[in-house]
């Protein structure tokens, strides 16, 4: 996870309480699209972002059902 920009990483890190969830990409593919969206500082992009990333990482197979 380490493709993300300074946003996303800063609003997870934040609302993770710590950069743990950074080497644990699983975690956040399995919240899902929508439960990412309702965290803090985390817009449509940085969501959209993340979701790029886990899908070139492996960890979701299809970007509209995630």
């Amino acid at each position: 996870m380490k493709i993300l920009s300074t946003r996303p990483k800063n609003a997870l890190t934040d609302y993770f309480r710590g950069e743990d969830i950074l080497d644990n990409p699983q975690k956040l593919a399995e919240l899902g699209r929508v439960k990412l969206a309702k965290i803090k500082n985390l817009g449509q992009k940085s969501v959209k972002e993340i979701g790029s990333a886990l899908h070139a990482l492996g960890y979701i197979k299809d970007m509209d059902s995630w």
